[in-house]
């Protein structure tokens, strides 16, 4: 089987298991094959021979053919007008709308291949094989689409590559090409076992330009790119060795969470944990020195527990260890002092309440249990070398 008709063999392969519909188009752009799931409509090849009309709804194959065409074409137009800025294979996709994903093949005819729609969910909902009511379209992660296109990928071209991710709700090229870099630069980090990541992560979400640049201004926004974050961490993570059972166990505990809140704080709090959890992970793959168990437990209990009154006696009870003992081995590990470490994150999270938040002053310093407002503007100064009023000033809230 040469890699056509394994190319070929996959299209129709999802098409049956998956209902994940198929397009392949030349470089102008007209149809030239495609496939469908006999459930959202027959082979679109067939009806038109045969001028058969299957009808979902009230919607016809042709009808449905017409919508799709429209959508891919005006995708492919986007890419020809700025091909430089795009990489195939690429998933194209909208919030709360069809997605695409899109493969090329140039060696031989020039042609776009193209898989889907889909409908982008969180992967925690498991129903990758259902579909929506109106056209039957499948439903799953950005996660698992991006390994269809990637597989289909590898038949056709023999390169194993990741497929690139496209938002385009609102389009802006330059935003994307900002939440590309950033979304690249972390997962490098990630793939390093870089502790650093969480100070990328902070620079970018409380930064006003940041903000501005990622399009980042909405809580549903800011959901998305906490998201996109996980889909590019978690990708590096399996690249860097981990298992796939392994980094969606930690998906699955994490993101459907974001989608439950609307606190863009929360949102935050619980993209950093999952990332920490992975970079941990890395870094004992590589054969680097882990956190001990004790630590590892500190990090995850000061975490969750960020806006309480958190004092070295109450950690040291969680983790079973005297104060004394647990204060030393603290900082014989991480070469910082268990307090200071706890006014760090406290500040941190100040500092992403006085940005996306219309929180008062003596709220934010409250709801991270202060002991009052001036003892709270003394830590923030020490740390960041302005009042929060000062840095409330600086920077932009999002609405």
């Amino acid at each position: 089987m040469n890699k056509f008709e394994k190319f070929e063999y996959l299209r129709e392969l999802f098409s049956k298991s998956k209902g994940l519909a198929s397009f392949t188009f030349d470089k102008d752009l007209n149809l030239i094959d495609d496939y469908m799931d006999s459930n959202m409509g027959i082979h679109i090849g067939d009806s038109v021979e045969g001028n058969k009309s299957n009808h979902i709804n009230g919607v016809t194959n042709n009808d449905l053919k017409d919508q799709y065409i429209k959508e891919i074409v005006r995708y492919l137009e986007i890419m020809g007008k700025d091909s430089k800025q795009y990489e195939f294979p690429l998933l194209f996709y909208e919030k709360e709308g069809r997605s695409y994903g899109f493969i090329s093949s140039f060696n031989q005819i020039p042609q776009y291949h193209v898989l889907g729609p889909v409908m982008i969910k969180p992967s925690h909902l498991k129903v990758q094989e259902d579909k929506t009511k109106e056209d039957k379209i499948p439903i799953m992660s950005v996660e698992q689409f991006s390994d269809f296109i990637q597989l289909l990928d590898f038949a056709l071209n023999k390169k194993k590559r990741k497929a690139s991710l496209y938002e385009l709700d609102n389009y802006d090229s330059a935003s994307f090409e900002k939440s590309k870099e950033y979304l690249k630069k972390l997962a490098s980090m990630i793939k390093d076992g870089d502790w650093g990541y969480r100070q990328l992560m902070f620079e970018v979400i409380s930064n006003r330009e940041s903000i501005m640049d990622l399009g980042t201004v909405t809580v549903s926004s800011a959901r998305h790119l906490a998201v996109l974050s996980v889909d590019y961490a978690c990708q590096a993570a399996r690249e860097a060795g981990l298992s796939s059972k392994t980094v969606e166990t930690l998906y699955q505990e994490y993101v459907p969470k974001m989608y439950e809140t609307q606190e863009t704080l929360e949102i935050t709090s619980l993209v950093n944990t999952l990332i920490y959890h992975l970079v941990r992970l890395v870094r004992l793959l590589r054969g680097e020195k882990p956190f001990s168990l004790p630590i590892q437990r500190c990090y995850t209990f000061i975490e969750e527990n960020i806006n309480s009154k958190l004092t070295l006696e109450a950690i040291a009870k969680e983790v079973g260890y005297s104060a004394d003992h647990l204060s030393k081995i603290f900082k014989s590990e991480t070469g910082v002092s268990l307090n200071h470490y706890i006014m760090e994150l406290k500040i941190d999270n100040a500092k992403l309440m006085l940005v996306i938040t219309d929180m008062s002053i003596g709220d934010i310093a409250n709801s991270l249990s202060f002991c009052s407002n001036s003892h709270f503007t003394k830590i923030f100064k020490a740390i960041v070398g302005k009042t929060p009023a000062q840095y409330r000033k600086s920077y932009t809230h999002l609405t």
